[in-house]
């Protein structure tokens, strides 16, 4: 299969060659995998902007004098957080891979090395994460609500762990435009799904009635 940017690339087609992004040097797609218009549109969107993240010094009067967040290190096996806890951050992976674990009730927060035995042994791996400058645990970190499944790491990994405090957030926001408009990306193709979602129900309920009636 010749090469064809993705531009001009029409839903259905099964890839036969992996989808890289050049710049972070990972794979997105692997070979076998049915593109479809959402994967192609995920392909295109603001998810996958070069994110430079930067966050305000407020002991600096200088507007263009900014620093670098810093970057937290875990090791393989280590849990970033667990389904349950408070949401105080969003995460941007840098390096390494993640996995997303969900149990059917929260693991016990008032020992951290029983919950995360709890996780593993009861615990179903529902995603995994790779790519430099991806999102994650944005959601539950804006809405200020609780964690809906676990991050294990599958490797070692380095994350840049942003605050979800208003004050904070909004400085931070502030400097990083870029970081805004995939933040709203990530919402708005969410809330497109939930209406799908509540559409497709509709469509059941409406041929259900009909059938019973």
């Amino acid at each position: 299969m010749p090469t064809i940017a993705i531009e001009e690339v029409t839903p259905g087609v099964v890839l036969d060659q992996e989808i890289m992004d050049l710049t972070r040097e990972n794979v997105v797609y692997k070979p076998g995998i049915r593109l479809t218009a959402e994967i192609i549109n995920n392909i295109l969107s603001l998810e996958y902007l070069e994110i430079k993240v930067k966050e305000f010094s407020g002991n600096d009067t200088n507007e263009h004098a900014v620093n670098n967040i810093p970057i937290k290190t875990y090791k393989s096996g280590d849990f970033i957080c667990f389904q349950g806890e408070p949401a105080g951050h969003i995460y941007i992976l840098q390096k390494g891979i993640i996995q997303v674990i969900a149990t059917e009730t929260d693991p016990p927060m008032d020992d951290l090395e029983k919950a995360k035995q709890f996780v593993q042994k009861h615990g179903k791996v529902i995603s995994q994460i790779r790519g430099k400058n991806t999102k994650f645990g944005e959601m539950a970190g804006i809405l200020n609500g609780l964690r809906s499944a676990s991050i294990k790491c599958n490797t070692d990994v380095d994350v840049v762990e942003i605050s979800t405090n208003e004050s904070a957030f909004k400085k931070t926001l502030l400097y990083n435009p870029k970081l805004g408009l995939s933040i709203a990306s990530t919402m708005a193709q969410r809330l497109l799904s939930v209406r799908k979602a509540i559409a497709d129900i509709h469509q059941y309920y409406d041929v259900l009635s009909k059938k019973i009636n």
